[in-house]
């Protein structure tokens, strides 16, 4: 059918709710509250902002190559790869994040377990505010319910093949003397084909085992399977790759500060954009909504210097028992082929070692059997070599034992890879216990991004008892217990989480969090009073660690929380599931669309003076140093369609900077741009159309056309770097005209435009084909109108 996100062109200047992000708390939002209509009958207009792409299932990457593409990192010295990369790593001194960039967040890159937390964590005691104690088995339970319906989470199937690493962990707890505590794990994963409850597709799994580096065969139940397509069907607006930098109030409502990503703005050192709404949520994750909020209290927003505080890693732990004496088969089938697979690996995670019923329910623990990506496999043989060599310890002895592990060392470097030998012999344990819950998350001087401070964060008792743990678990089949290569006194025990949490701690007060229990941001650094619209719902909302996979309480909480602010502002949410096919199921309905993009710097003059005249406006502004001048991104979703008709309308977004009109550059939207188009005097005109939003509130509309025409000498550059602009007040041609103008291209400007050129076709990247293709056509065109056989017209 169609993907879940629009172009950017066709932002609107103004929501009823702004949602940033798009993971289990976003999600959650996005679909309750486009079900949801006001007061009046009228439905609330939601619009969903997502940094990441958007990745239909058969796109994640399954080879090295691809993996490495679709990374980014930051580390002390600074971000490498593109900021809408899917896998994203953040890596500090103490500890190291690794988390999901796209639509549906962290979900695309989990092992979506759906266990619950303790309720034993949630008191006063454990930092809980006391309105959410008291609705723990009210609106908490009700959002476990909603929760638990639209995830659908199962455990593996009786059914299907009996997977090895079931076999390892029952003799890993057998050895732990915690045999009955072994048990499958609630996973949200499909195992039949067919239409799920939102109307979307899903394949039954196949038992890949690539559930972290995504799913390509739809049978992962991520977000883009439930909320997401609920909330785009009931009319949600979802937009990927823009990089919300920061959120502020103005004059009744709340503006949202961002960045589109991949327009190469940064090349004409562009302002951000803007856009508003009554209700802002930020969703951002647990990184991003804590670098969000800390990034607009210094742009001047009010708010708890709690903020950043409270910072957990789930107390995750990541291990491995490599080599063992028995078959695992824990690796991800990557490229290589199901049909023929007699031994599947099975979902990411699929049982565990609950060792959570302890007397202090902060000793407790759980241990969960994982597989790594198949896009690994070429280099698991030698890293794991070199790992169990530099950290390892071996749970076995003997002079014959020494040599069969060193046989199925030598099969998987140089006969089977990961699939033979130690590497398919290796089980993955995850384990969440839970920390002190004190690290600290602050903007670096920069600005551009966040610094863990995370020292004391660890229990060291706890780690002791968990390592542990895992040397006895990884005996049981005779292997070489290797912690995470970070954890290590090489790297000075550097921890790893995949759930981060905290930051934003909900609590009573500002005092002793920054929001309350409904998620509503606490506007000074004491008080219960709260930023009117402005909401967090995501994993920073924690107070603390949970001690298991969190994605259930956060969507659970979600649910509850967005119903609580639906009831607030007496919106009725129509929790009712509609029948029949999901209007958008997030795939590509047409592959051969290519799409075409590029950014333009353009400024010059503007006057009030002679409205009639382009020119003598353009002498008096420059005159009075009126300047104007914009940094648009042109957008075409069908190349070719733009190429064969000269109707054909490709959108327009961006900036436009009129001082004598607004303090702040101007956002845009409803923009449009024509390519050649005929006029009736033998010329062609590039056209541009637009609506402006000022910071002020005052909107305008804005029309441009380049004339491009074969007067007498040489003015090829002048016509077709030359604009002649109009500026209404209001939203069209209505009201009054305020300014008109010449903007230029400049040749320095003109190079950088030449180089944000992007002909990009659905799942295979840049075309350069298509780029050849799209400047021949602009070739043939100026030679329509200046060769040798062009029409020559004077100008009127």
């Amino acid at each position: 059918m169609a993907l879940f996100s629009s172009s950017i062109s066709q932002l609107k200047a103004h929501y009823d709710v702004i949602i940033i992000g798009s993971g289990y708390g976003g999600s959650v939002n996005a679909s309750r509250l486009a079900r949801a209509s006001k007061s009046d009958g009228s439905k609330v207009r939601v619009c969903v902002l997502e940094r990441g792409r958007e990745i239909p299932s058969g796109e994640f990457p399954n080879s090295v190559s691809s993996a490495l593409s679709t990374l980014q990192m930051d580390s002390p010295v600074g971000h490498v790869g593109q900021r809408d990369a899917l896998y994203h790593i953040r890596y500090q001194d103490d500890i190291s994040v690794f988390s999901g960039c796209a639509l549906g967040g962290t979900s695309q890159v989990n092992a979506s377990v759906s266990l619950r937390a303790d309720e034993r964590l949630f008191t006063k005691k454990m930092g809980w505010p006391l309105a959410l104690v008291d609705d723990l088995h009210g609106g908490l339970a009700k959002g476990f319910e909603r929760a638990l319906e639209m995830l659908k989470p199962s455990t593996y199937p009786k059914n299907l093949p009996n997977l090895y690493k079931h076999n390892s962990l029952q003799n890993s707890a057998s050895k732990l003397g915690e045999a009955g505590k072994w048990k499958f794990t609630p996973i949200n994963v499909s195992f039949d084909d067919g239409v799920n409850h939102v109307g979307v597709k899903q394949t039954a799994c196949n038992g890949c085992g690539d559930c972290v580096s995504g799913c390509n065969f739809g049978s992962k139940n991520t977000l883009t399977k439930n909320y997401i397509p609920d909330a785009r069907s009931h009319g949600a607006e979802i937009y990927c790759s823009l990089d919300v930098r920061y959120v502020l109030p103005k004059s009744n409502c709340w503006a949202v500060y961002y960045q589109p990503i991949g327009c190469h703005r940064d090349k004409f050192n562009a302002p951000l954009q803007f856009i508003t709404a009554d209700v802002v949520i930020v969703s951002a994750g647990t990184l991003g909504t804590n670098e969000l909020l800390l990034r607009s209290r210094i742009k001047g927003l009010t708010i708890s210097s709690k903020l950043g505080k409270g910072f957990t890693g789930n107390g995750d732990v990541l291990a491995f028992g490599y080599n063992m004496d028995k078959i695992i088969n824990g690796i991800g089938a990557g490229k290589r082929d199901m049909s023929v697979n007699d031994k599947p690996c099975g979902p990411c995670i699929t049982s565990a070692i609950d060792l959570r019923d302890t007397g202090d329910v902060q000793q407790g623990m759980i241990i969960e059997e994982g597989s790594l990506p198949g896009a690994l496999a070429p280099t698991l043989p030698a890293a794991f070599s070199v790992a169990a060599a530099l950290s390892g310890v071996d749970t076995d002895r003997g002079f014959w034992d020494r040599i069969k592990e060193k046989a199925r060392e030598l099969e998987s470097k140089f006969i089977t890879s990961a699939y033979g030998g130690a590497i398919a012999n290796t089980q993955t344990y995850l384990v969440m216990s839970h920390d002190n819950s004190n690290g600290c998350i602050e903007l670096d001087p920069s600005e551009e991004t966040i610094i863990f401070k995370c020292s004391n964060l660890a229990k060291k008792p706890l780690l002791k008892a968990i390592e542990q743990n895992l040397k006895t678990a990884t005996s049981a089949d005779g292997g070489t217990y290797v912690p995470n290569p970070l954890f290590t006194e090489l790297f000075d025990f550097n921890l790893i989480t995949v759930h981060p949490l905290g930051g934003c701690a909900s609590a009573d007060n500002a005092l002793e969090g920054v929001v309350d229990h409904m998620g509503r941001v606490f506007n000074s650094n004491t008080g219960q009073e709260v930023h009117n619209g402005l909401y967090v719902s995501d994993g920073s909302i924690m107070p603390r660690s949970l001690g298991v996979n969190p994605l259930l309480t956060i969507t659970a909480l979600a649910e509850r929380n967005v119903a609580l602010l639906a009831e607030e502002r007496n919106w009725i949410i129509d929790y009712g599931m509609d029948e029949g096919p999901a209007k958008f199921d997030g795939e590509r309905d047409e592959l051969d669309k290519c799409a075409l993009q590029f950014t333009e710097k353009m400024s010059g003059h503007v006057s009030d003076y002679k409205l009639n005249d382009y020119k003598e406006a353009e002498r008096h502004g420059e005159e009075k140093n009126l300047s104007a001048s914009f940094v648009l991104t042109i957008h075409s979703t069908d190349l070719d369609l733009m190429l064969k008709e000269h109707s054909h309308t490709a959108g327009l977004f961006g900036t436009v900077s009129i001082p004598v009109l607004s303090s702040e550059p101007m956002s845009t939207s409803d923009g449009h741009f024509n390519l050649f188009r005929p006029t009736s005097n033998h010329s062609k005109q590039m056209r541009y159309s637009m609506r402006l939003h000022s910071v002020e509130g005052t909107n305008y509309y804005m029309e441009g056309f380049k004339d491009i025409r074969d007067d007498p000498g040489f003015d090829i550059w002048d016509d077709t770097t030359t604009l002649y602009i109009t500026v209404w007040k209001g939203g069209d041609k209505s009201g009054n005209v305020v300014v008109k103008g010449i903007l230029h291209i400049t040749k320095g400007n003109l190079k950088r435009q030449i180089t944000t050129i992007e002909a990009k076709r659905p799942g295979k990247g840049v075309s350069v084909t298509d780029i050849c293709k799209f400047g021949k056509f602009f070739l043939c065109e100026l030679w329509d109108i200046y060769g040798v056989n062009g029409n020559r017209r004077p100008r009127n």
